[in-house]
């Protein structure tokens, strides 16, 4: 990664470019840190690993501040660690923006984020401050000096102490009444750089960012994902950053179920096994959401990752095409008649089916099995001309698509499969 020299040399480089096009440079700290994998979360064959959250947040400001010493004139934007109870402490340095994500990826996602402009709100009005550069200059006890700093003795620099010292405090209309409102960028600007080792050092005394706080991973129970069923915990719904994972009902079923096979033009069915969904209450990944971050499977106590290996529902026909390489379904429904697309195993099939009928027909393109819908019952083959000897069609496929078609597009719970038709 970028060392301390380059840092300072490309800084200054680009800083001058900036200048000499009438532009300003402004530093990102940062997205993550990598270091070495030396835990035993990830494979040992990945050689690094990000850190982020707690941890990088408390690191950062420190960098932050070094940077501020280097080279106090480039603002800074911030982006390590950000949650509720540090984002005030974040606006007091002036960073600008302000950026969160790991906080984003635990229970509760974007509902995580008032929280964050409601204590900063409590620590404004506390201060009797309504603007925001008001709040750097009045939060850590640094505005005096940063007035010393920026603005010329008497009477003004008075005038500005006095309203710093009030209930209610407006800085800017103090400037604007000398006619020097131009000063107020300045003043916040310094009073954000003098906030910054207040703001560091307390935040590296506190043991809530310290590695021993921030060394617990979350825990896996020794089972593995499958494609319906699981223990319920709903734990990846909340933490998808981009809300890809939902939750859907369906009735659980039991069935035996056969296995066609095609001889001289004509299939016959020998038995393969049970096929069996226990639970009504079932999770789903919606693929054109998904970005593929494995959030989920970090806080999934099973292994194999919800966005793998849960039913993932492409939003048309193009994008469950374009995908190949995923598993996956597509859903359709046109007034009484639905359809599924599906990609199983590999293997692609399709399900028509004509709701007040009650009826269906299950194929893979070759053999095709007319279905009762509500009871999950064959009721007669066909085999396409030319299909060749020994072809196999499990009607295990059929029951996969029955369970993800009718709980998907079941509106009486809103998802991303079915809000086209509500």
């Amino acid at each position: 990664d970028l060392q301390w020299p380059q840092a300072l040399e490309i800084t200054d480089r680009l800083g001058e470019l900036a200048r000499s096009l009438g532009r300003t440079l402004q530093v990102k700290l940062s997205n993550t840190l990598v270091v070495r994998n030396h835990r035993p979360f990830f494979p040992a064959s990945e050689a690094v690993m990000y850190l982020s959250g707690e941890p990088l947040h408390v690191l950062t400001l420190n960098l932050a501040e070094r940077f501020r010493r280097a080279r106090p004139e480039v603002p800074i934007s911030f982006s390590a660690g950000v949650d509720a109870r540090n984002f005030a402490d974040c606006a007091a340095l002036g960073f600008t923006p302000i950026t969160t994500c790991t906080d984003l990826l635990r229970p509760g996602g974007y509902g995580r984020l008032p929280a964050y402009l409601d204590r900063l709100e409590e620590r404004m009005r506390g201060l009797g401050v309504a603007r925001l550069g008001d709040y750097v200059v009045k939060s850590c006890g640094q505005g005096e000096a940063a007035i010393r700093e920026v603005v010329e003795p008497p009477p003004l620099r008075a005038a500005l102490v006095t309203a710093l010292a009030g209930a209610r405090t407006d800085l800017a209309a103090v400037l604007e009444a000398h006619g020097q409102g131009a000063l107020y960028g300045r003043l916040v600007a310094a009073a954000a750089r003098l906030n910054t080792p207040v703001v560091v050092a307390r935040a590296t005394a506190d043991p809530r960012y310290r590695a021993e706080a921030n060394a617990g991973r979350p825990r896996k129970i020794g089972r593995r994902l499958v494609l319906f069923d699981c223990i319920n915990c709903d734990k990846c719904v909340p933490v998808c950053p981009n809300d890809a994972n939902f939750v859907y009902q369906t009735r659980p079923v039991r069935a035996e179920f056969p296995r066609y096979v095609v001889h001289g033009g004509a299939a016959a069915a020998e038995s393969v096994g049970v096929f069996e969904v226990v639970k009504e209450h079932q999770i789903a990944n919606f693929q054109d959401f998904c970005n593929e971050c494995g959030n989920c499977d970090t806080f999934c106590p099973e292994d194999g990752g919800p966005y793998i290996e849960k039913p993932r529902f492409f939003g048309s026909l193009e994008a469950f095409a374009a995908r190949r390489d995923r598993d996956g379904f597509y859903c359709r429904r046109d007034g009484e008649r639905d359809a599924v697309w599906a990609r199983i195993g590999g293997r692609e099939y399709r399900l028509d089916l004509h709701r007040a009928a009650d009826r269906g027909v299950f194929t893979d393109g070759a053999v095709s099995v007319e279905v009762r819908h509500t009871d999950r019952a064959p009721l007669a083959v066909t085999v396409a001309a030319g299909t060749p000897d020994g072809h196999r069609l499990d009607f295990s496929a059929y029951l996969n698509m029955a369970v993800a078609l009718d709980g998907a597009l079941d509106t009486r719970q809103a998802n991303p499969v079915n809000m086209p038709w509500l």
